[in-house]
């Protein structure tokens, strides 16, 4: 047997897997070669070594203390995907509204045309037509709000994160200024 056939063969001799022809050619082979000798005491030491009962016991309670921290770590996964998922359908309700109404502004003049045509002087024709007319006026004032809304968020949020990075800044300087102003008390009371 060569040092590679050894190689492969000492985990099967230590799983108990292998055959007496192998077996006694490995024997000789570790008689012969020092470095694959070497090896198996060492690996030989290691699983001796991992056999023993060294006297350790897990508490009583190991295993329910396990449970109770898995059973608390998925009841937390529960509630962040439960939240995640309440905000999706929030934000799949507000996308699905947001295009309803683009869909109604751009239809708002086809809509209001066939109306006014269709009726030509009815009252109930008139009536519609107004209404209509207030619900687009309503749709187009709601979109100017969100949009002026969305930009005073984004300015506000440029002012905030333009204010946390300069106390960052002052922080980190003054910080330094500590640490130099540290430096030299000590160094003037080594002095003494």
């Amino acid at each position: 047997m060569n040092c590679k056939a050894s190689q492969d063969y000492m985990m099967k001799y230590f799983d108990g897997c292998g055959n007496d022809i192998e077996s006694a050619q490995f024997k000789q082979h570790l008689k012969t070669c020092k470095n694959c000798s070497e090896e198996f005491e060492n690996l030989n030491e290691a699983f001796n070594f991992l056999t023993q009962d060294n006297g350790v016991e897990p508490p009583l309670d190991f295993e329910a203390n396990v449970m109770k921290k898995i059973d608390s770590m998925e009841m937390v996964r529960r509630k962040r995907t439960e939240r995640t998922l309440i905000l999706l359908y929030w934000a799949a309700t507000l996308a699905l509204g947001a295009l309803f109404a683009l869909f109604v502004l751009d239809a708002k003049e086809a809509i209001l045309h066939s109306v006014s045509r269709a009726g030509n002087g009815s009252v109930l024709a008139n009536a519609l037509y107004h209404v209509l007319n207030v619900f687009y006026g309503l749709v187009d004032k709601s979109f100017d709000f969100l949009l002026q809304l969305g930009i005073i968020v984004n300015n506000l949020y440029r002012y905030i994160v333009a204010a946390a990075a300069l106390l960052l800044l002052a922080a980190r300087t003054d910080l330094a200024g500590l640490g130099r102003k540290m430096k030299l008390k000590e160094s003037r009371s080594g002095l003494k």
